[in-house]
């Protein structure tokens, strides 16, 4: 992705490292520069829908992925709505910087699998051109050191409930017997009480399953396999054979004028 001209800022990201561990923390540090010769007040880009994350993986592929979170309240009794979080402003004098900090596990579970990704940040605001940070690159696997956080993760109550399912999910494919219990928020405090009760128990049996396992060969190769799945090559897509053009009746063959090849 190239940067526009005239940007009033600008966006660099730092990753310590470049090998993880599915589960682990990620830390990425995000720093806005302001580049312009006046004084700029904007809203804290770790909370706009506006700022995204690029990951583009060894297949090919690009997710895109919003920093800013959508809530949904209610409005009254029998209606809700989403609503963005809310953010200050931030005000920056020339080559003053702002930072944040974003953990990409707990952040973008949803885009990073077992795989190598290409990383940027990107910023579009109605006011401004779009804004490219430079990129970098990490390589994320599925160890057997991925379980403890995996476990952490989804034994977590302060966590997002997709997040912690997320965790549960990846559990599941090394204990197929695994039953997590997450309440949503919207549930009664009797489920929430009921799921809060299950949910550690089964996080106390599977630790006690991981410690006698984890080091057998079955879980080891099972492990493995499962990593080694992400990083093989796509499957090559079957090439459909070209279907001749029916041409109606009355109609010759040089009356049927070409199609115009779509602009750039």
């Amino acid at each position: 992705m190239m940067e526009e001209e005239n940007n009033q800022k600008r966006i660099e990201i730092e990753i310590r490292g470049s090998d993880f561990i599915l589960g682990a923390p990620i830390p990425m540090k995000v720093t806005y520069e302001n580049i312009s010769d006046a004084t700029l007040t904007f809203l804290e880009p770790e909370k706009q829908r506006s700022v995204k994350l690029y990951a583009t993986s060894h297949h090919g592929t690009t997710h895109k992925a919003r920093f800013g979170k959508v809530f949904l309240v209610p409005v009254n009794e029998e209606m809700q709505r989403y609503l963005p979080e809310e953010a200050e402003n931030i005000t920056l004098v020339p080559h003053q910087t702002y930072e944040f900090t974003c953990d990409l596990t707990r952040r973008f579970y949803h885009v990073l699998s077992p795989g190598h990704y290409d990383l940027q940040v990107t910023d579009k605001t109605d006011e401004n051109p779009r804004v490219y940070s430079n990129e970098i690159s990490i390589t994320v696997n599925f160890r057997t050191e991925s379980i403890p956080h995996l476990m952490n993760i989804s034994g977590d109550e302060k966590a997002d409930c997709d997040l912690r399912e997320w965790a549960a999910e990846w559990l599941k494919q090394i204990k197929e017997d695994f039953r997590p219990q997450i309440a949503r928020p919207d549930d009664p405090d009797s489920i929430k009480e009921g799921c809060r009760t299950a949910m550690a128990s089964e996080i106390d049996k599977f630790r006690s399953w991981w410690a006698t396992m984890q080091t057998t060969e079955k879980i080891q190769t099972r492990i493995g396999e499962i990593n080694a799945s992400y990083f093989a090559p796509l499957p090559e897509e079957p090439e459909e054979p070209e279907e001749e053009e029916e041409i109606p009746s009355g109609i010759f063959e040089d009356d049927i004028e070409d199609e115009e090849e779509p602009e750039d």
